[in-house]
């Protein structure tokens, strides 16, 4: 389904004004409109989407606490443990292996 893009953006600000109208604070609904041509992954509107994903992602993460160093050292050696240690099966450590 092709149309002009003037036309596309018409009815993408309705729809955008139908949403925010139909969920007000319920949800958080970008004010800038995006037509995208699925088929142009390098189009300058995927471009402009991509930039203001990423800006989305920075607002939400500098509220986030940072994450303390032992739970970052914790994430970076998990996969290693699992790895070592469960061989496939449940995580769960024999007896002796849990005294050691």
């Amino acid at each position: 389904d092709k149309i002009e893009p003037q036309k596309g953006m018409s009815r993408a600000a309705a729809l955008l004004r139908s949403l925010r109208e139909q969920f007000k604070h319920q949800v958080d609904i970008s004010s800038e409109v995006f037509v995208l041509d699925c088929e142009v992954s390098q189009s300058s509107d995927m471009d402009r989407l991509r930039k203001h994903l990423a800006f989305l992602k920075g607002e939400v993460l500098k509220d986030q606490p940072q994450l303390p160093k032992l739970c970052s050292e914790i994430v970076r050696k998990v996969p290693g443990w699992c790895k070592n240690n469960l061989g496939g099966g449940a995580p769960v450590l024999r007896w002796q292996e849990y005294v050691q």
